[in-house]
């Protein structure tokens, strides 16, 4: 555990320092270094997951075609094969893997977020750096759906589109993704945010009738079916309800403190356009809380929920920046502290649990 700790203490040391260089490039470099240096160099006992990875290196490293993993996801299985053509190294795929998904998910988050520093201590402290050393292709196609989203924001809909298929071609689930074409071109407002999450939550009925239907089109996702024992079920064992409890908390306090100028007729472009975002992210937010609240023993569809949750990291930037904005000083001092605290409380629950497999640390030459 001391490693993780070392990056938390070396975490919370670059936002201080970065609140006097104040040089967001610089800092989110030296971030991007620290995770994916941590999550590159581990050996391949961290994580329930890694040696799995490594035996599907193994088998793509020869000749792709003749793998039956091949058609299953081919994109990645073509990765796969590129890097051992390249650097006939697993080591090497893993620190390329660390870096393409920590440079997204910063990405997105200098993109998107209210407060950068905030989103990047909750990527770490709700546990999502720490998931994607486990299910790496799907967190890879995750970090694909979030550039998605960004091509969908900025209606750039040819590159939105490559980015989908890849994620596609990379993790079968990625076709959940096709969800935020809706969600970010409705323009948005409380009314019918609520009236959205009333209709997803009645939707939930039919789930069953959609897992069938995607485990009949998608055979190879029948491994999570009737409870079968993979790797992500040591991320469940009832103990993620409490986790999207927590979330759910942060979901009821981005709803009550949601801008005052929804009922306002004249704004202007930049306020509509926080507006809109603000009902993105907590929509998004949402569904992936009430999944896990709803299924939190259903692996399959907590594979789907991923692809929401993370958007905590976003939505709660915006929650907070209302909340600050209608606070003095000191108030905005315990607010601050308060979320702090709270958001590292899941990190040590989940990590003294073990969640994932990710003690001892080790490094890939011990």
């Amino acid at each position: 555990m001391y490693m993780y700790i070392f990056i938390l203490v070396t975490l919370l040391v670059l936002i201080g320092v970065n609140k006097y260089v104040r040089n967001t490039n610089l800092f989110l470099v030296s971030i991007d270094v620290l995770f994916s240096l941590s999550m590159g160099l581990r050996g391949t006992s961290v994580g329930t997951d890694t040696s799995m990875y490594g035996a599907i290196y193994s088998s793509m490293a020869q000749n792709p075609l003749n793998s039956p993993l091949f058609w299953k996801f081919p994109v990645y299985n073509v990765y796969n094969y590129i890097i051992a053509q390249i650097f006939n190294s697993y080591q090497i795929e893993l620190f390329i893997n660390a870096l393409i998904i920590n440079s997204i998910v910063l990405y997105v988050i200098k993109k998107y977020s209210k407060n950068i520093e905030l989103s990047i201590y909750l990527y770490y402290t709700l546990y999502f750096y720490f998931t994607a050393f486990n299910i790496t292709r799907q967190y890879m196609a995750i970090s694909f759906c979030l550039i998605f989203l960004h091509f969908l924001i900025e209606k750039k809909l040819i590159k939105a589109s490559i980015f989908i298929l890849l994620a596609v071609g990379i993790h079968t689930t990625s076709i959940i993704g096709l969800i935020f074409i809706p969600i970010v071109y409705i323009p948005w407002t409380k009314k019918r945010f609520l009236v959205a999450i009333s209709s997803i939550s009645v939707m939930f009925i039919f789930t069953g009738k959609f897992i069938s239907l995607f485990m009949s089109t998608f055979s190879n996702y029948s491994i999570y079916s009737n409870g079968a024992t993979t790797t992500l079920s040591t991320q469940n064992d009832g103990n993620r309800i409490f986790l999207s409890l927590f979330y759910l908390g942060m979901i009821i306090i981005s709803i009550v403190y949601s801008p005052n100028k929804l009922t306002e007729n004249n704004i202007s472009e930049e306020s509509s356009t926080y507006l809109q975002r603000y009902y993105i992210f907590q929509l998004l937010a949402s569904i992936g809380t009430m999944i896990g609240l709803v299924f939190n023993r259903d692996i399959l569809i907590l594979r789907i929920e991923l692809f929401f949750s993370i958007f905590l990291i976003i939505l709660i930037t915006y929650t907070m920046k209302e909340i600050l904005e209608k606070s003095g000083p000191i108030q905005e001092f315990i607010i601050k502290s308060v979320m702090c605290l709270l958001a590292v409380v899941p990190f040590f629950v989940q990590l003294g649990k073990n969640i994932g497999g990710m003690l001892p640390y080790m490094f890939f030459w011990q």
